[in-house]
């Protein structure tokens, strides 16, 4: 009976282990649900409690930053209304290259980048992207170099064109002398006096260069005759490229005028871009000889000097600081080459899942409600979609 009690008692300790070991692992599933959940939620919990760093960048009139003032702009008033609906507190720092701000934003420095910042492939490997909130096109603005008087006098002023015409009349003035030399004693055609005789060849080899032929002075000698005959040769060949130069010169004169219209219209051309935009790679390929710039302004100033001949950027940019610096005139040409669309939008770290999600919520709210219209209509743009 002892023996059959014992049984009894030892098979009891296993159901009680056992039991106790399911309650253990039912116990703990839930704990580890909710180490999950406050992992997946743990940057947007740091968010409410600490301020985001945010970095503006970029250029008017998607970021307009002056030192000291409040900043304003399409995606700032965007960004802080996002912010308010979501309940985010932030601090901002500016820095104006793009590149720098997606830079800082990878290294940890930045919670989050807002600006005019375009989605890419290569961008994306590094940062995150939310919602775009705008779709821009390729802007090209470049000098009206329309054909005018000087414009078709300066290129016959070129040291090339100064140099064959010099060594056309040196060759001119000496078949004259020799001609004289030959004809002065049997030629009544040809003054005896040296400056009336010269005269008279480079008269003969004017109108035998033109191929006039007036025949009011020959040669009366057959050397006359033989340097005449030379003369021709040396004339035709020299008529010819002359004409070709000439023809050359006024085609330059042409294609100088021409207007940027198209991508194509970019190659073999100096062209600047903002320092760190996705428009350093669009040159490249598109054949031009790439310049940067730290800002609009000063890519524009390039432009005006003449050290480039075109500057790229997001079209709605360049049109903005053409009418702020009152510069839309009949001197520069803005053209929009819908080549390609550049999708804008803020980026972050790719572990701020919960950050990106709260603000994706937002702009999806403000962009049904009407927000974004309203917003781009007030910078003078129209929402793309």
């Amino acid at each position: 009976m002892s023996h059959l009690s014992s049984r009894t008692l030892s098979f009891g300790r296993v159901l009680f282990v056992i039991s106790a070991l399911l309650l253990s692992c039912a116990a703990a599933l839930p704990a580890q649900e909710s180490v999950d959940d406050s992992r997946v939620n743990s940057d947007s919990s740091q968010s409410k409690n600490e301020p985001l760093k945010v970095v503006l960048t970029g250029s008017a009139p998607f970021t307009d930053y002056v030192e000291g003032q409040k900043p304003e702009g399409i995606a700032v008033s965007l960004w802080e209304r996002a912010a308010a609906e979501s309940g985010l507190s932030y601090e901002y720092s500016y820095v104006p290259s793009v590149r720098e701000a997606i830079r800082g934003v990878s290294k940890g420095d930045y919670d989050l980048a807002v600006g005019p910042i375009s989605m890419t492939d290569e961008r994306s490997l590094i940062v995150d992207f939310t919602v775009p909130y705008y779709v821009a096109h390729v802007g090209v603005v470049s000098r009206d170099d329309s054909i005018s008087i000087w414009g078709v006098i300066k290129p016959f002023l070129s040291n090339t064109f100064i140099i064959a015409a010099g060594t056309l009349f040196f060759v001119l003035f000496l078949f004259a002398n020799i001609l004289w030399l030959v004809e002065r004693r049997e030629n009544e055609l040809i003054p005896d006096t040296w400056l009336h005789g010269v005269g008279a060849g480079i008269w003969l080899a004017l109108v035998t260069f033109t191929t006039v032929g007036y025949g009011d002075i020959a040669p009366a000698t057959t050397r006359g005759r033989i340097v005449t005959g030379l003369w021709m040769l040396v004339a035709m060949v020299t008529a010819s490229s002359l004409t070709a130069g000439i023809a050359t010169t006024f085609t330059v004169v042409s294609l100088s005028a021409d207007q940027i219209e198209s991508v194509e219209d970019l190659h073999n051309h100096d062209v600047v871009c903002v320092d760190g935009t996705v428009f350093e790679d669009f040159i490249r390929v598109s054949g031009g000889r790439l310049h940067t710039a730290p800002t609009v302004a000063e890519a524009l100033k390039m432009l005006e000097s003449g050290e480039v001949r075109a500057f790229c950027d997001d079209y709605p940019v360049i049109r903005h600081e053409l009418h702020k610096q009152g510069k839309q005139t009949e001197d520069l040409t803005l053209t929009e080459l819908r080549t390609r669309d550049d999708y804008f939008a803020f980026c972050l770290r790719h572990s701020r899942t919960g950050l990106r999600r709260q603000v994706n919520t937002a702009m999806l709210h403000l962009r049904e409600t009407g927000f974004g219209d309203t917003l781009m209509a007030k910078w003078g743009l129209a929402l793309k979609k």
